[in-house]
């Protein structure tokens, strides 16, 4: 079925290459330069209906082509592949790699071996781009090339900064990434210079953009767009002119869905692997809801394809999806347990209609935003260097100078708050400067310009900071504020254990006391970030909270703690599943700026002490 499908499109594809791909869209400011949501508003045919029109999904779509999956994973590995220009640049790069720990300075290696900061000197797997390749099949490469073209000739004027001299080369290396693109192309014998004529040809071109730049960034969280309501334009436009038909639509969604799902198999050996996520559902900022024909599809290939071979899928929810759709999706996540929901409405409120989810990363614009990680903090950990004036609990070494150690028997609220206001500047400075001299490095070193000439010229960069362990940090500062926590100390007098028989309000729990210092320790952390006088592209900082593998390694390197947690516990093996669930809806709140509440970092310390 598949074969007969390709060959039938790939007929269909000849007879348009020399007719409008843009025949029967209509007209917008998606014509005169690129602008998606424009596209998208003008053209996508909202669906109010149920799944009944669904048809069988084929059996055979499981073996389809993977041509250029193969020449771009052999290129990864360093092996000889059909594009030997992106291959010797893959060389001529691979010879340049420095260590990036050499650039760090001593007390950051020292915080890293310690497991107190770390994350920065390994592989810049965990970066995210909104990379929006529906551009691809739009526009086509030479439109892209010659919006970038005029771009760098509007930068002639004026004198020649640092500044402008950096976008220079940018865009200059995004046109040369677009370059590669088309010969990595051409040399499966697709043309993807010209816009997409059909929709066989815009999921083809979106496929291959896609590969192309999750292979050349290693991300390994990459959220795809919003491909269901994209491609229903011209899966509808092609079953109004007569050459599709609905068992051909669902066989090409089965086919784009097993490609993004094999993309984690694309990335250099050393990254954590591409986790790619579609977004499906969610509203636009006039209300309706973006939920097509093509969104039941791919529901309907999820839920009939092989797990191992598919991507990640969110349902952006929202009070517009039609009933239809919502028991659809929830009815589908009842089946294959693979489905996320994301608040569509809140996500929406700072983001625009046109944004994509990460795994384990902030919602970006699509297209116009780009995330940079910037590392794990162990705040644990860090409240044990403000116990024990910046000594490690574990191997005894001094990691942060200038702090004083607390000696008393009975940890005192107030003084610890303190104590933990100037390991969190220490962190901050010390974060900001790993995460220049990190990111720097690897951009020379890395391959990025493809998913930024997917991006608008300008677009905005997050750097995102991970926490681990943040119920922990809460519940101990709780039970300092409200129950009688002794010091157990080793016979250095190091403080190695703790003992408390008085019960505390923890996180999750009727009053919210931990979860109110929990949200007062990341405002304060976040706008001690922000103060920083130089951070990387101008990045934003924002907060994250660790997943569950990142923190159950951050607790076998962490000590005990005054909640009562013993040393080397998994962190998520001590929080309340009510703490988890806390976490995870302020992964989204920690992404708007609190600056009613903290104007300036200085005040946090008070802030903090008085949320216990």
């Amino acid at each position: 079925m598949t074969d007969s499908i390709a060959h039938s499109n790939s007929s269909n594809s000849s007879n348009n290459r020399n007719t409008d791909p843009w025949r029967g869209f209509h007209a917008g400011a998606w014509k005169a330069c690129v602008d998606m949501r424009s596209f998208l508003q003008t053209n996508v045919r909202p669906y109010l209906g149920g799944a009944n029109f669904l048809v069988p999904v084929e059996d055979d779509v499981r073996d389809v082509p993977m041509s250029f999956a193969l020449s771009v994973a052999l290129r990864a590995a360093g092996l000889p592949s059909t594009n030997t220009k992106s291959l010797r640049v893959e060389n001529r790069r691979a010879e340049a790699r420095l260590d990036v720990s050499e650039l760090h300075s001593p007390q950051v290696n020292a915080a890293r071996d310690a497991g107190l900061l770390h994350g920065m000197p390994e592989p810049m797997s965990r970066s995210s781009t909104a990379a929006d390749c529906r551009r691809v099949a739009l526009y086509g490469v030479d439109f892209l090339r010659a919006e970038r073209r005029q771009q760098l000739a509007a930068l002639n004027q004026g004198p020649f900064t640092q500044a402008l001299m950096q976008q220079r080369r940018d865009l200059s290396e995004q046109m040369l990434a677009l370059e590669e693109l088309r010969d990595v192309a051409l040399a499966q014998g697709v043309d993807i210079n010209r816009p997409a004529s059909n929709a066989h040809e815009a999921v083809q071109w979106m496929a291959l953009a896609a590969m192309a730049a999750a292979d050349a960034h290693e991300a390994s969280a990459f959220p795809v767009g919003r491909v269901s309501a994209f491609l229903d334009v011209y899966i509808q436009r092609d079953m109004d002119e007569g050459v599709l038909n609905e068992q051909q639509a669902q066989t090409l969604i089965d086919e784009l869905l097993l490609k993004l799902g094999n993309m984690n198999r694309l990335c250099a050996q050393e990254s954590d692997g591409a986790v790619v996520v579609e977004c499906l559902g969610g509203a636009s900022d006039d209300g309706s809801a973006l939920v097509t024909r093509t969104s039941f599809r791919l529901l309907h290939s999820l839920q009939h394809g092989s797990a191992e071979h598919m991507p990640q899928v969110a349902v952006l929810w929202s009070p517009e999806l039609p009933r239809a759709f919502r028991h659809f999706s929830t009815d589908v996540a009842n089946d294959t347990g693979r489905l996320r929901f994301e608040n569509d409405m809140g996500l929406r409120s700072l983001l625009g209609d046109d944004y994509v989810i990460g795994s384990h990363v902030p919602a970006l614009s699509l297209g116009q935003q780009v995330l940079l990680d910037a590392g794990r903090i162990n705040l644990p950990k860090a409240l044990l260097y403000a116990i024990n004036g910046g000594v490690d609990e574990q191997s005894g070494v001094l990691v942060i100078q200038g702090l004083e150690p607390f000696w008393g028997d009975v940890l005192e609220y107030e003084d610890v708050v303190a104590r933990l206001d100037k390991v969190l500047d220490w962190l901050a400075v010390n974060c900001v400067d790993s995460f220049n001299a990190a990111h720097f490095l690897h951009e020379r070193q890395g391959e990025s310009g493809l998913a930024m000439a997917l991006h608008d010229c300008h677009a905005a960069y997050v750097m995102a900071c991970s926490l681990e362990g943040l119920a922990v940090l809460a519940d101990s500062l709780s039970a300092i504020r409200y129950a009688a926590v002794q010091i157990v100390r080793d016979e250095d007098g190091l403080a190695v254990g703790f003992q408390s028989d008085e019960p505390y309000p923890a996180c999750g729990r009727i009053g919210g006391v931990a979860d109110a210092v929990a949200l007062a320790t990341c405002d304060a952390f976040v706008q001690k970030l922000r103060a920083q006088p130089c951070i990387y592209r101008d990045a934003q900082p924002v907060l994250v909270l660790a997943g569950d593998v990142a923190n159950a390694l951050a607790g076998k390197k962490t000590g005990a703690t005054p909640c009562g947690r013993p040393a080397g516990a998994a962190f998520p093996a001590w929080s309340t599943d009510e703490a988890r669930a806390w976490s995870t809806g302020d992964s989204v709140r920690n992404q708007k700026s609190r600056q009613e509440l903290f104007e300036h970092s200085e005040h946090s310390s008070s802030a903090l002490a008085e949320a216990g």
